[in-house]
């Protein structure tokens, strides 16, 4: 038989694992994860298609439609931004999970876990925030490391004066 504190550690740990891989899902650089992306449905031969379009820029009288569907042109676009920051994907997330029936529709071993416990009220430790924030660093260097090197910003340097304490 486990104790409460070991159900309530292991239910801590795989919550984590779930939102660790939420954090890989929203900090890809593909079309859905663009704020400037947006799905639109075509009837094409009675056929319904979804597509994503690029809408920065619809404001302008000589916008043209662009079409964005493909990863390797997030990949290439000098415009995207994440549609969610870190805070914004941890607070989904915990609305998301929150909810006891999309648990045991989605994810019963939280279910279950959740269920012995009798309900639990979840706080992200420092060392589980650090972790989170290491994850989110690591996809964002991996996303500037695989650019091409004349597609990378140039990190400021210290010189300019930026990481100066004063």
């Amino acid at each position: 038989m486990r104790s409460e504190e070991e159900v309530y550690y292991r239910l801590t740990s795989l919550r984590l694992r779930y939102l660790k891989r939420v954090f890989r899902k929203k900090l890809r650089r593909r079309p859905e994860n663009c704020q400037f992306n947006r799905k639109h449905t075509v009837k094409k031969d009675g056929e319904e298609i979804t597509i994503r379009l690029c809408v920065l820029g619809v404001d302008r009288p000589e916008w043209n439609v662009d079409i964005c569907d493909i990863a390797q042109q997030a990949m290439k676009c000098p415009a995207f931004l994440f549609a969610q920051d870190k805070e914004d994907i941890i607070e989904e997330f915990d609305e998301t999970f929150g909810d006891v029936d999309y648990l045991k529709a989605h994810h019963k071993d939280m279910f279950a876990l959740v269920w012995v416990l009798g309900g639990v009220e979840f706080k992200y430790t420092v060392l589980q925030r650090l972790e989170l924030f290491i994850e989110m660093l690591r996809f964002r260097l991996r996303e500037i490391w695989h650019r091409r090197p004349w597609q990378r910003k140039m990190l400021p340097r210290v010189e300019d004066g930026v990481h100066e304490d004063e």
